[in-house]
């Protein structure tokens, strides 16, 4: 038992109140109130608390980068509200990942040079920052530019890594099908093909949810290619293109509405148009419409 653990909640409050965080380290297990109270009196107080709340956590981290040091193993949130509030704090963070350097980066390109290892630093921030690199780590940005460029000049592509696979992709532009040559392309290669060319969706082998999302976002007549229409995909093609109801062999009624309010033409590209939407062709444009 700890000096302060026989007071009640609001008389720990209290004594927090009168002096400071520091208080709750003679409190075995402070109540999330009591949590708070104190790192928002003393952000770095969260050092005095055994297995603090997330809530404490990101108070803390918020306030003062500095607590962040304190907090063994703090998840992503806790980490990315701390760079968010003081990029410095990328520093107490061993192998950040990619988003949390990401947002570091943006606020204060200088950091780069300041986290470790060298090798969790994502190559393309490490590009994007190339003019704020210190001597060591422009030579090693130097030689992971010439394994990616040997990796080009002899070997599989299948061989290579996901960022290699995604340069040489990207370096064949627009139209290219290079994505075809891959046996078994990860979700974020196949993404970056289909930015250069949403078609390539049809020579994709099961592709997941998010992938057949990015393909009709980038253009909705690419829905063509995607066998199951779920109604959220429906949605994203007929936003990006109206015609693109043209390819969907069974749009749910809204998106039937959205494509006629659209172009009241588009009555005839559908199949089995619902009341709703029959009432609406008759009402805004006095087109009766008769079911074959």
């Amino acid at each position: 038992m700890r000096a302060l653990d026989y007071l009640s909640e609001l008389e720990q409050l209290e004594r927090i109140s009168s002096y400071d965080g520091s208080v709750i380290r003679f409190i075995t297990r402070p109540s999330l109130k009591v949590q708070i109270a104190a790192v928002e009196s003393m952000p770095t107080s969260i050092q005095y608390i055994d297995d603090p709340a997330i809530e404490a956590q990101l108070i803390a981290v918020k306030s003062d980068y500095q607590a962040l040091k304190y907090i063994k193993s703090p998840n992503l949130k806790v980490q990315l509200v701390a760079v968010q509030a003081n990029a410095v704090a990328i520093c107490q963070i061993y192998a950040p990942a990619p988003m949390i350097q990401t947002v570091a980066f943006e606020k204060m390109p200088i950091l780069i040079n300041l986290v470790g290892p060298i090798d969790s630093i994502d190559i393309t921030l490490l590009k994007k920052y190339k003019s704020f690199l210190d001597q060591d780590r422009r030579e090693y940005l130097k030689k992971l530019e010439n394994q990616i460029t040997e990796s080009y000049v002899a070997g599989d592509p299948n061989t290579w890594s996901e960022e290699q696979q995604i340069e040489w992709i990207l370096d064949g532009g627009s139209w290219s099908t290079r994505i075809r040559q891959l046996e078994n392309p990860s979700e974020k290669v196949v993404i970056a093909a289909l930015t250069e060319d949403p078609y390539e969706l049809e020579y994709i082998v099961n592709p997941s949810l998010r992938v057949q999302l990015a393909a009709v976002q980038l253009n909705g007549n690419s829905i063509r290619f995607v066998e199951n229409q779920l109604p959220m995909l429906q949605w994203a093609a007929i936003k990006q293109n109206a015609y693109s109801i043209r390819h969907m062999t069974n749009p749910i009624e809204d998106v039937q509405l959205y494509a006629v309010s659209e172009d009241a033409s588009l009555i005839n590209e559908i199949a089995n148009p619902t009341p709703k939407v029959i009432d609406f062709m008759r009402e805004e444009y006095g087109y009766e419409y008769k079911r074959s």
